[in-house]
């Protein structure tokens, strides 16, 4: 993946691992990075399996309940009693608690 440097991107993706970062507004960084994985597979399939462990090990929806959950945890008494790893059931059940 190639994306700009500002904002999401630049937290989610390790430049040269996860994914190529070019300067904002800058249409020659852009060209350079995806003439860059187009001209070498090697690089392309590495970095589309890191980028892929990345998603599975950081966002996919249970690990980030689990990171809420814990956050909940350390913030809020009585929160582990509350918060489910079920992102729905968690929310009513906070909503009732109040």
């Amino acid at each position: 993946m190639a994306a700009s440097a500002i904002g999401g991107p630049a937290e989610i993706l390790d430049h040269g691992r996860t994914g190529v970062l070019f300067a904002p507004r800058d249409a020659a960084a852009l060209a350079e990075a995806v003439l860059g994985l187009a001209n070498d597979p090697d690089d392309r399939v590495r970095i589309a399996e890191a980028g892929a462990r990345d998603v599975r090990e950081k966002w996919l929806w249970p690990r980030i309940v689990e990171k809420m959950r814990r956050v909940y945890e350390e913030l809020v008494p009585g929160a582990r009693h509350v918060v489910t790893a079920q992102p729905t059931a968690g929310l009513h059940a906070l909503a009732d608690a109040a």
